[in-house]
């Protein structure tokens, strides 16, 4: 993607995922620190079809189609925006355990 616009429907429709954060140093009026929140597609379908191979989420980012379709987008713009996309009926289930490791 090379506009904002193609950026942001890619991620507001869920077609990239979210990889990294980075801070950049950056004050912007209020003092809130500039935050890029770097997306890329992730094979999920390479990963399902040889779990073995990328055992790791991080083996997923580290991959040639994460790397060159990687992208970088103002976190606190997409936050805003997908905020507004939320909808009120939607809920979210209370989960019955976890699993750290």
């Amino acid at each position: 993607p090379t506009t904002d616009k193609e950026k942001m429907n890619l991620i507001l429709s869920g077609k990239v995922q979210l990889v990294n954060l980075s801070n950049l140093n950056e004050i912007e009026n209020g003092g809130i620190k500039v935050v890029k929140a770097h997306f890329c597609y992730v094979d999920f379908l390479g990963y399902k079809a040889d779990p073995s191979s990328n055992p790791m989420f991080n083996n997923l980012v580290r991959s040639p189609s994460c790397v060159k379709t990687m992208f970088a987008y103002d976190l606190k713009e997409i936050v805003k925006l997908a905020t507004a996309m939320d909808r009120s009926d939607v809920h979210a289930i209370e989960p019955s355990g976890f699993i750290f490791h």
